[in-house]
Parts: C-alpha cells; structure tokens; sequence
C-alpha cells in the first residue's frame, strides 16, 4: 500500500483544523475578534459582527481601526473604551477578565481579552471575546431589590416571621417575633419551634409540618398557642409556606408567619355572650374599632332590607339619611368616646331608600388595655309606633279642623231651615194662609234637613274608616269650605290668597269629606311654608281648570320650596320637616287621590320661590 503524501497530509490536517475551529467559532455565545498588534482583523464570528452591527464589508476589509470606531459610536463612555483598546494592543501579555461595557441602548456586555503567541512564544496578536450580559445584570438587580424589600418586610412587619430550616429549627427570626414571644433572637434561633409551643398543640402542629417537609403539601395554617419566656400563654395564627431553594439546600426551607389572635381570642368569649342578643328581637350590628361591620343579626336584616353579604366589611354609612346634619354625628360620636355609651331616636335609611325612625343604643367595647376593641349597636324600629302616634294627632287635629269646616257646612242648612221656619210662621199668622206656599217651604225645609244628613252620615264614614258612596262633588265649594276654617289667629303672619276657581268646572265623583281633607291639608302646608319667610309677604294661589276629562287643582306659595331630590320622599310616611309634624299628612292626600283614581305631584312655583302641589281627578263630564 502507497503511503500518503506528506504535503497532502498537512493540507488535509490544516482543513481539519480550520474546520473545526470556524465550528466553534460559530457555535460560541460569545462575540470573538482575533487581531494582529497592528489593527488587522484576522478572523471573527457572527456573533460578534451582530453584537457590534459592523457591516461585512468593514469585516472583510480587515480594519481593526474602523471597527473601533463603529464601536465608539455606541459605548456611553467612548474615551475610556478607546485609551484602554490602545494600552492593551501596547501590552500584549497582559490578560483582562470580566470588564463591563454600558452601550447607549442599554445593553451590557462583558470583556475578556488575551494576548496571542506564535509557536516560539512571541505575541502577536490580540483574541477579544464579548459576551452579553444584560439579562444577568438585570436579574441580578432585580434580585437585589427583592432582597432588599424582604429585609424591609422582614425587619418591619407586624406580625412575628421566621425563616425555618428543614428540621423546624428557626434560621433567622424578625423582632415581632421576638417581642411576642418574649424571647431574644438567640433564644428562639438556638431551639425549635415545638419547645416554644403548648403541649396540647404540639402534635398537631408537628403533623402538618412533617407533611411540608415530605412535601405532600405547600403550605398550612393553624392557631396554636405559644409558651412566651415569661411564662405567659399567648395565641398566635400560623401560616407556613415553603421556600424552595432558599439557602442554597436541596431540601426545601420554610417561611412561617405568626399574627398574635390573643386578644381576639379573649374578645371571642364576650362575643358568645352577645350570641343571646343576636337572638333577640332587636337588630344588633357589630363593628371593630374602625367602624366596619363584623356581624349582624336577623333583625337588622329585615329593618334595613339588606342581607348580611352586602354590609359585612363596609361601614354603617351607607344607613345614614338627610334627617340629621353633621353636626348630631358630632355630638353622638363625643358622647360615644366621653361615656362609652349613646342611646336615642335616630332617623335611618333603608336598602330601598325609605327613611324610618329608630331607637338605637350604641356601646363600645373596650379590650383589656382599655382601648376600643368593637362597637355593638341595638335598635329597634319605631315606624309602627311613629305612625300610631302620629295618626292620632293627626286625628286629634283633624277632629278640630274637621269641627270647624263641619259647622261652617252645617251652619248654611241651618240658616236655610231657620229662614223657612220663619217663613211659614208668618204666612200661619195670617188671616187666610197659603197652603201651598207653606208646602213650598215645608219640602224646602225637607231637602236642607236632609243636606244635613249628608254632610253627619260623610262623616261619621270617614270617622268610621267605612268607605262612603261616592257622588258628584263640586272640588271649587270644598276649596271655598277651606278657607273659612283656618281663621284669622292662623295666619300670622298674614298670609293672602288669591282663588282663581274655574267657573265651568265638573263635579268629580268622590268622598267629600276625604277629598276636603286633603285640600285643606294642602292650604295648611301652604300656609306653614309660607311662614317660615320671615319678614317676606306669604301668599298662597288657588288655582282650578278643567283639562280634558280631568279636573286639576294647583295650590302654589313662595314659602322655600323643596329642596331637590326630595319631590317624592315627602310623600313617605313620616316624612315631615316640620318640627311638630306629624309626616302623614302628604301620605294620606296622595293615598286619597289614588283610590279616586288621580294624582299628586309637587313641582316648583313658577315664576317666583315656593312650591306647586297638583292635583288631577277625573271629572263626570267625560
């Protein structure tokens, strides 16, 4: 067999060699430039050409020195990067590792450089090897900052924390820690967390932790209670969590955090005690310190409207009405604080936005340091009672309105029949009288007797609660009936009216006595709000026009009006802004529109102040 030529050997090897060396080259992270000590680019990767952005050509061109200056124009500090390039294509021997470069767009990069020898140990050359290191220098600030923050956390928190090693020994402990414990960081650090604590807790906390370890689990909480150095039992809330590959283990360590609950604890057994309350027919709301809702019971649930889900955690403000001003919040809050107790009548607002009265009691209850720990309030709803009381008022002085207006009506039949009686004795004294005119004046006297009737039967119905057969009735007459009832005493100071009454309006089938009273309780409220203008002239206008097949009935004054927003609450039973009103009156004229199948609206007086309450009935003439 023929040996190989050496030359071809050589060659074949020299490939080889090249080969092999452009592979890895190719294939290296890194960006790699070998040059002579002169400038002259020998050889390079892709790498480096894409690090750098140098174009092919500058690279095949073989000029180090351009390059250096494609590569000035994006390192922040060029005039350091250029005398330290120069000084160690001076210094060839010299080596240099893990030099970092800051490029303009953010990114940077790590330097190693080396000189290059020939094969009698000359240097010749200079290798450059970049390699980018953004990721790492960012991950590595951010790691910093999050151990930066954990210490902050760590060292500040609140609540007791501990990193734990795998045998529940504490590693590190914070001074929370250590102040609820009543041990020192060398204390806690030199034992185990099941020395410090209770016996009777210890073999349940001792299962969950060996499943954290075993890793059947990645976290667990627990209360148990802790032995402090002074001999003192406290209750903490554990929460254990691993942390997986903290100090540098292969075993998993643990964070474990501990919230004193002692005074929770012992707050617990007074609030079993008021579990009784809870029980009790009376709404009863819980708060903390901070006035958000822990608990309530049934009772607050149906007066207010609302369900437990939608209070707990808020505060009671969403409970306040427009009846009280801040001022009262004031002054029920410095009792609060001053005694530690508040009762009375209160105004509150329920989840479909009526307001109703309520007597409530409000005690704090202090822990054992003295400080307010919760507020527990009681109340009761007093609509019931408010609407009693106030329908007897309202009837008590709707008897004497009533008794006015009944004598003025029944003072014109009296008046006819008296004139008749009269009348017929004359004619009776004459020689030769007039049968037929007496029988003229006898039925006369008849149908005034029976007008009567009417008017004591409407209201003996209407005291009764009895519902009365409706029949026409003239809406312009009940207004004139009225005016007469208020009195001259009632209208000071003096209030005028003005009736503009349409002449040739229907008469409306009704009750007259129900339809008189809500007329006269829209001129009295006219009246009151025109009174409340000191020194200003009150007037009131009465006005009625047939619309269509309807009757409307429009009291305006230039009182001060209603406030905005409240052109419907008025009309809510109780509801009054009057301070010896009774807050059924609006109630009871809408009521009594609506079953004579109308309607009552307020609006404002316009042109001028004051407000305009309207009133629409269907007439007969339809």
């Amino acid at each position: 067999m023929r040996s190989k030529d050496p030359k071809a050997h050589s060659e074949e090897q020299l490939l080889y060699s090249n080969a092999l060396l452009n592979a890895q080259l190719e294939t290296s992270p890194d960006g790699i430039l070998v040059a002579d000590r002169h400038y002259r680019m020998l050889t390079w990767n892709r790498r480096f050409r894409e690090m750098w952005g140098i174009s092919e050509e500058v690279m095949a061109a073989g000029d180090g020195r351009a390059a250096v200056q494609r590569v000035l124009d994006q390192v922040v500090e060029p005039e350091p990067f250029r005398a330290e390039i120069k000084r160690l294509y001076e210094h060839l021997e010299e080596a240099e590792t893990q030099v970092e470069i800051t490029l303009k767009d953010g990114r940077v990069l790590e330097r190693h450089s080396r000189g290059v020898q020939d094969e009698r140990g000359s240097y010749w050359g200079r290798s450059w090897f970049y390699r980018d290191i953004t990721e790492q220098k960012r991950a590595e600030k951010d790691l910093r900052v999050s151990e930066q923050r954990f210490r902050a956390v760590f060292e500040r928190a609140a609540l007791g924390i501990a990193v734990v090693d795998p045998e529940g020994h504490p590693w590190r402990v914070n001074p929370a820690l250590e102040r609820m414990l009543g041990r020192s960081a060398e204390e806690l650090t030199s034992t185990s967390f099941l020395e410090v604590t209770h016996p009777e807790d210890r073999q349940a906390d001792r299962e969950a932790f060996e499943e954290l370890v075993a890793g059947r689990r990645e976290s667990y909480g627990m209360e148990k209670r802790y032995l402090t150095g002074d001999g003192r039992v406290v209750w903490g809330r554990l929460s254990a969590s691993t942390l997986p590959g903290w100090n540098d283990q292969q075993r998993p360590w643990f964070l474990g955090m501990v919230e004193d609950v002692t005074e929770n604890r012992e707050l617990l057994e007074e609030l079993r005690l008021l579990a009784q309350v809870f029980r009790a027919g009376n709404a009863v709301m819980i708060t903390d310190a901070l006035g958000r809702i822990l608990r309530v019971n049934e009772g607050f649930c149906e007066v207010t409207g609302y369900r437990p889900e939608e209070v707990l955690g808020g505060t009671p403000g969403f409970l306040k009405s427009r009846f009280h001003g801040e001022e009262f919040y004031r002054a029920l809050w410095k009792q609060l604080e001053q005694e530690g107790y508040w009762e009375g009548e209160i105004w509150n607002r329920r989840k479909d936005g009526s307001h109703y009265p309520q007597w409530q009691t409000i005690t704090a209850v202090p822990d054992q340091s003295g400080r307010v720990a919760r507020y527990v309030a009681t109340f009761s709803d007093l609509t019931d009672r408010k609407l009693l009381e106030s329908e007897r008022q309202r009837r008590a002085s709707s008897v004497g309105e009533m008794g006015r207006i009944l004598a003025h009506q029944l003072n014109q039949p009296l008046a006819a029949i008296g004139s008749y009686v009269e009348g017929a004795l004359q004619r009776l004294r004459r020689e030769h009288p007039d049968l037929g005119e007496l029988e003229r004046g006898l039925r006369e006297m008849r149908s005034q007797v029976e007008r009567a009737s009417g008017i004591v039967d409407d209201v003996r119905h209407y005291l009764r609660g009895e519902r009365p057969e409706l029949r026409p009735t003239d809406i312009n007459s009940l207004l004139r009936s009225v005016l007469p009832a208020r009195g001259p005493a009632t209208t000071e100071p003096p209030c005028h009216f003005k009736l503009d009454l349409a002449a040739d309006l229907a008469d409306v089938p009704g009750d007259p006595i129900a339809l008189q009273e809500c007329l006269l309780n829209l001129v009295n409220n006219a009246v009151d709000a025109v009174r409340s203008n000191r020194g200003a002239e009150g007037r009131v206008a009465i006005t009625t026009r047939r619309r269509g097949s309807e009757v409307e009935v429009v009291v305006r004054d230039n009182g001060p009006g209603i406030p905005p927003g409240l052109e419907e609450e008025i009309f809510r039973p109780l509801f009054t802004s009057k301070e010896e009103g009774t807050g059924l009156g609006l109630s009871i004229c809408r009521s009594v529109v609506q079953k004579h199948g109308g309607r009552l609206w307020v609006g404002a007086n316009e042109p001028g102040p004051g407000a305009a309450f309207h009133i629409t009935l269907p007439s007969e003439a339809r």
